[in-house]
């Protein structure tokens, strides 16, 4: 009996390590709303829920942040952040901090795109059965700067390789 105890406390204590170290995570990149010149929009699981229910996306703008016309990739997000702004000293601060936090964290580069107009990178991490997806771009034609966090059990890298294997 006392065993099992000591399992069970040792299970609660990993999980609210775990818990902590995933909301240290999303603090980090919450301090970029306190950027002068950067919008910050959150999408909570309520809306989500019902964007999914309606077959809708999520959108900023002309970007289409996450969605699909059933609602199943939806249906596997928790929240969303998106921070923008146009470019300027907002959005070279904004990229600077971005970078150096995705460098010292526990992210995977899943996706490094440069190309004439844009520069995008994707970067993922697992903490405890949810997922957080990272979305950096820099849109040099609309001169816009967007970091979009994706929070949930939604993979973007199983979605790439399942799309991968479709074609």
């Amino acid at each position: 009996m006392k065993c099992t105890l000591l399992k069970r406390m040792a299970v609660c204590a990993a999980a609210v390590c775990l818990t902590l170290g995933a909301g240290a995570q999303t603090k980090d990149f919450e301090k970029f709303a306190n950027i002068k010149g950067v919008e910050y929009v959150h999408v909570d699981k309520s809306m989500i829920e019902l964007a999914a229910q309606n077959g809708e996306s999520i959108k900023h703008g002309d970007y289409v942040v996450i969605g699909d016309d059933s609602g199943d990739i939806l249906r596997q997000v928790d929240d969303v952040k998106v921070f923008s702004c146009k470019a300027g000293k907002a959005a070279e601060k904004l990229k600077k901090e971005v970078l150096a936090l995705l460098k010292k964290d526990k992210f995977q580069s899943l996706i490094d795109v440069n190309d004439e107009d844009s520069k995008v990178k994707i970067y993922q991490s697992h903490e405890g059965g949810k997922t957080q997806n990272v979305v950096f771009i820099e849109d040099e034609e609309d001169q816009e700067t967007l970091l979009i966090l994706i929070d949930g059990t939604f993979d973007i890298a199983k979605l790439i390789e399942q799309q991968a294997e479709e074609d």
